[in-house]
């Protein structure tokens, strides 16, 4: 799996994260210029670029889904994006781990998983079909 960043992201520690959780090895392909922020163009663009290796994205600036609005994060096939906006690590990697998860093909989950549907204000978002996989709550 490849992981993109902001410049000023250090990806480290969150790379360890990945790895331990599920067993895939992480490669930092440094940053990506991401001064858009509509995450439906993102998606694409990271899709088209990649040749649908596994990737994820970690943007410094907030994300918005059209017609839907400020999103955490979001995949669609073997892509995953994430904004790192004001979050702290322990969320940020939460979330990281549940956008690869959905990039590794998982579902959501009921229960306390990680691949529960976020309790975070933008939740709701990241089921909504086609944009991560298929909501199981």
């Amino acid at each position: 799996m490849n992981i993109f960043h902001g410049e000023s992201l250090e990806v480290s520690n969150l790379i360890g994260v990945i790895e331990e959780h599920y067993g895939v090895e992480v490669r930092d392909k440094g940053s990506l210029d991401a001064t858009a922020s509509n995450a439906a163009h993102l998606l694409k663009k990271l899709g088209r670029s990649f040749g649908g290796h596994p990737c994820l994205w970690i943007v410094e600036n907030e994300l918005f889904y059209p017609e839907v609005g400020s999103i955490v994060g979001c995949a669609a096939s073997r892509t995953a994006l994430l904004s790192d906006a004001g979050l702290d690590g322990d969320f940020l990697a939460s979330e990281a781990l549940h956008e690869v998860g959905h990039v590794l093909g998982l579902p959501h989950c009921r229960g306390g998983c990680i691949m529960s549907p976020s309790a975070s204000p933008w939740g709701p978002w990241r089921s909504l079909p086609g944009l991560s996989g298929p909501s199981k709550g």
